[in-house]
């Protein structure tokens, strides 16, 4: 299958992208966690967020980072250094990803423990940016998806963005 790489690799991040980190972070009420694969991470803002005694592994289409990992999760590529990290978040990752059932395939690979994420689903979101893929999932859709690879969905939230006329849903989801 061929796609369109939609991501730029010359992007402005801002504070929304560490804001949105904290809020997921928020969502572990206390749970500490040894290890953390960051998936789509950036500039490595979680990295600024976590103690430093924290294994953390940033991964992304571009090495923005000297210790970035490069990934095309699209071409299938996916990153396994460790056998498996007690939390993996992917932060606004998946809007871009074409097969999001062998994306979280892949992460129910790496995951131990938990999985956080946000995404724009299908009935929150009324404007689609041409940066997305076309297929935007259901909340449904998504979470049926992510039980089949035996993860439980603890908590969902919805929130508005920049633009009233899309909302993310940040979720936390635990492996069985």
């Amino acid at each position: 299958m061929s796609y369109e790489n939609r991501w730029k690799e010359e992007f402005e991040y801002d504070e929304r992208f560490i804001n949105r980190y904290r809020k997921l972070l928020g969502m572990l009420d206390g749970v500490s966690f040894s290890s953390v694969l960051d998936l789509g991470c950036g500039v490595q803002y979680l990295k600024r967020l976590i103690p430093d005694e924290v294994y953390y592994t940033g991964v992304d289409l571009y090495k923005h980072k000297e210790d970035t990992l490069v990934c095309d999760f699209n071409k299938k590529e996916f990153v396994y250094e460790l056998d498996a990290y007690d939390l993996t978040i992917s932060a606004g990752v998946l809007e871009y990803i074409y097969e999001i059932p062998g994306f979280i395939h892949n992460i129910s690979c790496v995951t131990a423990d938990f999985y956080l994420c946000s995404y724009h689903f299908r009935e929150f979101t009324k404007y689609k940016p041409d940066i997305w893929t076309d297929t935007i999932l259901s909340f449904r859709e998504f979470v049926e998806i992510a039980e089949k690879e035996n993860f439980v969905l603890v908590k969902a939230v919805t929130k508005a963005n920049d633009r009233e006329d899309n909302r993310a849903t940040l979720m936390l989801f635990e492996k069985r």
